[in-house]
């Protein structure tokens, strides 16, 4: 008998535990929710993601392990210093987290698994909240940049990526619709030194950031330098002019 009643208690512990673990199992939007969310179908995109230009250097957030929820993580910062790129948010601690797809975004044509994430309504594991302005900063100076966006059906507004040169100038922007396929928003212009990825909805995803850095030329020499070649050519001249002559004689 005690055998029994103990077969049986063991069974109703896991079967409340496999209960407990599927409630607490279930995302959306990067938040744990109580009950599995259903999927939402969505009206097709005007305009579908625009594949990376030749030479570009592409971060697509897919190279690290990372959480389905933003309580489990915090923004991204200096994860991609070594390639040349730091992100921040508007404030310290607040900004985008990196983030599986398993958090439940509903959307579609992101690379996956992972992408860069924001929820005003969420919360990081230091605090900070995961929300925009994104800033987007390079050690060098790019002529051409473009990333991908999107958020669920629930969601709606618009996104765009606004490109400055060193002196803070705008130099180009680009704005779109938010969709749950992801659309792509580009700029092309002269001398980027860093972007600014905003939008007007509480979620957003953010995925596969593509740039090409400015073909660096030679630099125009200086007087100086200009004087030191001519000085060199005349001497150089010389030397040739008195050795013909010495053979002359």
């Amino acid at each position: 008998m005690r055998s029994k009643n103990f077969i049986i208690m063991t069974c109703l512990s896991c079967v409340l535990l496999f209960g407990i673990g599927q409630a607490y199992g279930a995302f959306l939007d990067g938040m744990e929710v109580s009950q599995a969310p259903e999927p939402i179908k969505a009206p097709p995109a005007a305009r579908s993601v625009t594949a990376p230009p030749p030479g570009a250097i592409v971060i697509n957030f897919d190279d690290v392990a990372a959480p389905c929820n933003f309580a489990s993580t915090i923004r991204l910062s200096s994860l991609y210093a070594p390639m040349g790129v730091n992100f921040s948010g508007p404030i310290p601690l607040d900004g985008g987290a990196i983030l599986d797809e398993c958090g439940f975004f509903s959307v579609t044509g992101h690379s996956a698994p992972n992408f860069l994430a924001f929820n005003l309504n969420s919360e990081l594991s230091d605090g900070g909240i995961p929300r925009g302005p994104e800033r987007i900063d390079f050690d060098f100076e790019v002529c051409q940049i473009q990333a991908n966006f999107g958020a669920g059906p629930a969601h709606s507004g618009s996104a765009t990526l606004d490109a400055y040169d060193g002196s803070d100038m705008l130099v180009g922007s680009d704005t779109l619709p938010i969709s749950s396929s992801l659309q792509t928003l580009s700029v092309s212009a002269p001398r980027i030194k860093y972007v600014i990825f905003s939008f007007t909805s509480n979620v957003i995803v953010f995925d596969d950031l593509a740039f090409v850095p400015c073909r660096t030329s030679s630099p125009i020499p200086t007087l100086s330098e200009w004087g030191m070649i001519i000085m060199s050519l005349i001497l150089a001249g010389s030397a040739i002019w008195m050795i013909r002559r010495r053979q002359v004689a």
